[in-house]
């Protein structure tokens, strides 16, 4: 069976044939290809090994500034279809040129991966040495155009990766925020 076939296998099939059998698909690389728009719709191209992948988000025609999104929004986005893809034939490394990012980052998003990836290589008896490391560009510059240190920005915390990470990048970013929690409804006993 080829590396397509097995891809598209695990994807459209039952995944329990493949579950602690350690054959569930793999390949050598999952590759980001810089993310870009055609006209409202957003796509980001993946190679997976040679076979080509495309992730695509299509927004409203008012939609306004495409172009001026910034690069972390546009990782965040890859990132989710990268998990998914790496939980449907796992990569011996993750790549993403177009994407540069400071020590702390990269070690966030490879440990990220670990626990997005754990449950799977327990049940297939995978070696834990064998976990995909994501590389990005080694050229980190600051050119990104961050909004003015006059703006305060409200974040919803919750406790969770996503915001944990947003909380992090923020403070590391030197963004002032104001950070909350909802707090969980109180619930009486009816009299």
């Amino acid at each position: 069976m080829s590396l397509t076939e097995q891809f598209k296998s695990r994807y459209h099939e039952s995944r329990i044939q493949y579950m602690a059998t350690g054959k569930s698909p793999t390949c050598s690389v999952i590759y980001s290809q810089a993310p870009y728009w055609k006209n409202y719709r957003l796509i980001f191209p993946f190679l997976i090994d040679n076979w080509q992948h495309f992730y695509y988000i299509d927004f409203p025609a008012k939609f306004e500034n495409t172009e001026k999104i910034h690069p972390s929004i546009f990782i965040g986005i890859a990132m989710a279809e990268i998990y998914r893809l790496c939980e449907i034939c796992t990569p011996q490394i993750v790549k993403v040129p177009w994407y540069s990012c400071l020590e702390w980052e990269i070690d966030w998003w490879n440990e990220d991966i670990y626990w997005y990836l754990q449950q799977k290589f327990y049940l297939e008896k995978w070696d834990w040495d064998k976990m995909p490391r994501i590389e990005f560009s080694s050229n980190y510059t600051e050119n990104y155009s961050f909004p003015s240190v006059n703006d305060t920005y409200l974040l919803a915390v919750s406790g969770g990766k996503e915001s944990t990470f947003a909380f992090e990048w923020m403070q590391q970013a030197n963004l002032p925020i104001e950070a909350f929690t909802l707090p969980k409804p109180i619930r009486r006993p009816a009299l």
